[in-house]
């Protein structure tokens, strides 16, 4: 062994340990064990897209992981995604907007009215 090797030698469990400290997801903690790595941030804007309704209504929907915000008429709706076969569906307590191939509507939850229909989405 050279004379470095052996001067270095005591050194190796540090090294080590500070290149898996490093190559660890996350920080440490005291305990020694990894914190998790923080989740997407739900106000995240994921997709925007902006529909022009039956009557002229211009509609924005601003998609984020597990909502969306549809602005409307000088209106804003926080709705939660929700499952739906055959599109995409979000809903609250008062409306639910539905997104299925072209066209998309929102209907009152409570009346089951349509709020709006033959929604297009426009290019953006």
């Amino acid at each position: 062994m050279s004379p470095l090797a052996r001067r270095l030698r005591p050194l190796a469990p540090v090294a080590l340990l500070t290149v898996t400290l490093f190559a660890a997801v996350g920080t440490v903690q005291a305990s020694g064990g990894p914190t998790p790595v923080a989740a997407a941030d739900q106000n995240q804007i994921i997709g925007q897209s902006k529909y022009r309704c039956r009557g002229g209504i211009q509609v924005q929907v601003t998609q984020m992981p597990d909502t969306a915000r549809v602005d409307f008429a000088g209106r804003s709706q926080t709705l939660k995604l929700a499952p739906e076969g055959s599109g995409m569906a979000y809903q609250n307590n008062d409306f639910a907007w539905f997104s299925q191939g072209k066209t998309s509507f929102m209907k009152n939850t409570h009346s089951g009215n349509l709020a709006l229909t033959d929604c297009v989405a426009l290019g953006n």
